[in-house]
């Protein structure tokens, strides 16, 4: 296992841990859908969350959120379009992007509620 793929699983945990304390359940972790991937998919009552984890060791070359492309959210959309089908589910649907640094030993945390909206 590489640095780099501990450091985003650190990451996605954290993620995980932080929706749980505001009481939300984890329905899935890493959901693969044909090319896609999301990171958690996450559910309070009716609002059921896509989140994609963004983690960097620095901003040196910018927000971690500022990496997810359009390509990415287009299979984050057709990936939880068939998530919410094959459930039957009945639910408000939102995307997040949880952004996590490390500086100076410490997690720092961008969270980006409705990042973006399937249009």
């Amino acid at each position: 296992m590489s640095d780099a793929y501990a450091f985003g699983q650190m990451a996605e945990k954290k993620a995980a841990l932080y929706f749980k304390k505001k009481g939300f359940r984890v329905l899935a972790k890493n959901y693969r859908y044909r090319k896609a991937e999301i990171d958690l998919i996450v559910q309070k009552n009716d609002q059921l969350v896509a989140v994609e984890v963004k983690a960097r060791s620095s901003k040196s070359f910018g927000a971690p959120y500022s990496f997810v492309s359009s390509k990415k959210i287009n299979l984050m959309i057709m990936a939880m379009d068939a998530f919410v089908h094959l459930r039957k589910l009945d639910v408000d649907l939102r995307f997040d992007i949880m952004s996590y640094t490390l500086a100076d030993g410490k997690w720092h945390l961008e969270h980006l509620e409705n990042a973006f909206y399937p249009f």
